[in-house]
């Protein structure tokens, strides 16, 4: 029964590929026999909601087969290389970029962590194939779904875990629909009683915008009665909402209650919508955005602007074409099932930068983990570079990080840098529409002390790798160098004073093998002189401290 069930939302395939679909399906259905979920219900009902997710959003049928045997190489004695002759490599590959690192390959290893490391790997296929995120963001979806099964201690990491990295990959691919359902689903556990008011001023907001439509649309066709209008309501993000909240119905800059989409035929028919706008209503100073001259970070396009109608409302207002909106709401999952490429470069550019955050950052999950924190979930703004080229790059960034995302390579043969026409620090702290412009000099200038003035991982990666290109000697003799002037400055006497074993168990700690792989790992950039020192010395000195815990606790 269930299959009849299922097969009813597969009738845009054709019969071949109707019948591998059902392989996978018996398939599944056979190996998770025996496996329950936490809730009771049979293991296998949750590939299964995975699997109409994804259809949902167009899946082509490897995708929707990934999806029914996600779990099976992980949970199941199921192994890729017979997906592989069951199926292709492309569903093979899909539930490798799916299925978890074994904690066990890390228990030696103590500079990386299992969760990061696996995520790392869905960043790092995420170029090559973006459904492996696509296929991952539907299963989360189905385990905050049924999230209510776990205890509450376990539901709350859960969420916690959620709204920090899978909502915001949503957000980063434009999926606003996975996306807001997600966050929904994390604001119900993490704060129910705020979830509830906010649940109630979006659904008041949506009983209110129905006369505002109305009034906007009389006074724009009686002043342009040629105009093409298509209106409609959209509910505003979660945290705008939290915003309205805080306002308590109080006129704010920047808060607005109501939210207008208007749908045109093409982009001219957008702009002609915008003058019509700014003609009969005063807007709301700096919301005026042009993300179709200037698409987001996600490759999100659109007219924002805020208008003020009468008795001071604000009313937001988003022009998009039809294929703007469905971009909107459901992102690269249009684009990702087509068959031709599931590369995604072309319509997120940021997905460039994933390589080099991976490799700068390798046997290292806590800097990787920072790294994707700033460069790709985190806010971004936009900066002009040379002849007014326009890049996203995260908030708060530096003057030094601007170069990099500016110029690339170039940037290594810095010799200044100016903002708005005025040279400033490499220090120099960036805002929203800066104009940054450099001084190149011939050969390279690039210094250790340049990763004290950034604060993103792309430009402290590009550093990095530029001081790994120094011979190894040279490299051995900075580090010692850098480890040499904490060590007086802790009044500890030299290195060669002290036991070598200590000093290996220490930087074993972090994960070097030997103190010569600590001082190039810290010429490199890539180990703070600070932490290799307190490695060495503070761990011997807590290991002891926790010694003398136990003691104290056993004899009491």
């Amino acid at each position: 029964m269930q299959w009849e069930a299922f097969a009813s939302h597969l009738r845009h395939l054709s019969g071949p590929d109707i019948d591998r679909v059902h392989r996978a399906f018996q398939l599944g259905e056979k190996v998770h026999a025996k496996q329950k979920r936490i809730s009771g219900e049979p293991y296998f009902t949750h590939p299964i909601r995975v699997a109409e997710t994804v259809i949902a959003l167009g899946a082509d049928p490897d995708t929707i087969i990934a999806a029914l045997l996600h779990d099976t190489v992980e949970d199941t004695p199921i192994t890729l290389e017979e997906i592989r002759a069951e199926f292709n490599d492309d569903v093979s590959d899909l539930i490798d970029g799916l299925t978890k690192l074994a904690a066990e390959d890390f228990i030696h290893r103590p500079s990386m962590d299992e969760r990061i490391e696996t995520l790392r790997k869905m960043f790092t296929l995420l170029k090559k194939d973006v459904r492996i995120m696509v296929i991952k963001l539907a299963d989360r979806l189905h385990n905050m779904r049924t999230a209510s099964a776990l205890k509450e201690e376990k539901q709350k990491l859960l969420a916690e875990e959620t709204m920090n990295v899978y909502v915001k990959i949503a957000d980063r691919l434009c999926m606003q629909d996975i996306q807001e359902d997600l966050e929904a689903l994390c604001l119900n556990i993490l704060d129910q009683k705020l979830f509830i008011k906010l649940s109630a001023l979006r659904l008041r907001n949506k009983e209110n915008s129905i006369p505002v439509i109305q009034r906007a649309k009389q006074n724009l066709l009686s002043r342009f009665p040629d105009l093409p209008l298509n209106m409609q309501q959209e509910d505003k993000p979660w945290h705008s909402l939290q915003d309205q909240l805080a306002a308590e119905d109080t006129i704010v800059t920047g808060v607005t209650s109501q939210t207008i989409v208007f749908l045109c035929k093409d982009i001219g028919e957008c702009y002609q919508t915008l003058g019509a706008l700014h003609q009969i209503w005063k807007r709301e100073i700096l919301s005026f955005q042009d993300y179709i001259n200037s698409p987001r970070i996600n490759g999100y396009q659109g007219l924002h602007t805020t208008i003020i109608m009468e008795g001071g409302l604000r009313v937001r207002c988003k022009i998009r074409t039809s294929e703007m909106q469905d971009y909107a709401r459901k992102g690269i999952s249009l684009y990702c099932f087509s068959g031709e490429s599931q590369g995604v470069t072309d319509y997120l550019p940021w997905t460039q930068r994933i390589q080099s955050l991976s490799q700068d950052t390798a046997e290292r999950s806590e800097d990787f983990w920072t790294s994707l924190q700033s460069d790709i979930l985190g806010e971004s703004m936009v900066i002009h570079g040379t002849g007014d080229h326009t890049v996203l790059l995260p908030a708060g960034s530096t003057a030094l990080d601007g170069a990099f995302y500016c110029f690339h390579d170039k940037a290594l043969r810095l010799k200044n840098i100016k903002v708005n026409g005025r040279i400033v620090q490499f220090s120099f702290p960036l805002s929203q529409g800066d104009s940054v412009d450099v001084e190149l000099g011939k050969r390279a200038t690039v210094q250790r002390d340049w990763l004290q003035w950034t604060k993103t991982g792309f430009a402290t990666a590009k550093i990095r790798e530029a001081l790994s290109q120094q011979s190894e000697l040279k490299k051995y003799a900075s580090g010692k160098h850098l480890l040499e002037e904490v060590m007086a400055e802790k009044r500890r006497g030299l290195i060669e004073e002290f036991d070598r074993k200590s000093i290996h168990n220490g930087l074993e700690s972090i994960g070097y093998e030997s103190l010569e792989h600590a001082y190039i790992a810290m010429a490199d950039g890539r180990l703070k002189p600070i932490d290799a020192y307190e490695a060495i010395f503070e761990s011997n000195r807590k290991v002891a401290l926790d010694q003398d815990s136990i003691l104290s606790f056993t004899v009491s």
